[in-house]
């Protein structure tokens, strides 16, 4: 209730800026949905709303603009869509032959991660094809045992930028 009630003390003057720090801290599930649906409807007014939050998921939801800081240093501002990579489509690969498909990959400047033993990420631009993708694997004798598109979340990336920001 203490959470419910800051943030109905800071809107009651009505401002164009609000700055809430932790907003979702403390909250059940129905109060986070609230919570949520009254971001959208500020935001709907023209409101700006400037959240300081840790709770990555629920940010990837409310927000259309990020920035990531790390060690006092911002890694990251921008559109989360921008962040998000979506320009490129991934796609989660099994495949019986995961470092000949690694190299084939690179030779072909198709940027790969691989998450398993035999499970790889490719992403592909939008204009390109995964079938063009699946002949060329076909081509060297490879095979893909399974195949889904696959989406990076808000808090994979933050943990990659923060990996690889030491």
């Amino acid at each position: 209730m203490k959470q419910r009630l800051g943030i109905a003390m800071a809107m009651f003057h009505n401002p164009k800026l609000l700055i809430l720090d932790e907003p979702l801290n403390g909250l059940d599930p129905q109060g986070v949905f609230e919570m949520r649906e009254l971001m959208f409807k500020l935001k709907s007014k023209g409101k700006t709303i400037f959240i300081s939050g840790h709770i990555l998921a629920e940010m990837e939801k409310i927000c259309t603009h990020i920035g990531i800081l790390n060690n006092k240093r911002l890694l990251f501002q921008g559109e989360i869509n921008s962040l998000l990579n979506q320009k490129k489509q991934s796609y989660l690969i099994h495949t019986d032959q995961p470092e000949r498909c690694m190299k084939i990959c690179k030779e072909h400047l198709i940027p790969t991660k691989r998450i398993s033993e035999a499970t790889l990420i490719i992403e592909i631009e939008q204009d390109g094809s995964f079938d063009s993708f699946k002949k060329l694997m076909q081509q060297n004798h490879i095979q893909i045992l399974f195949a889904d598109t696959y989406q990076e979340n808000l808090e994979s990336v933050f943990l990659h930028l923060i990996k690889t920001d030491l």
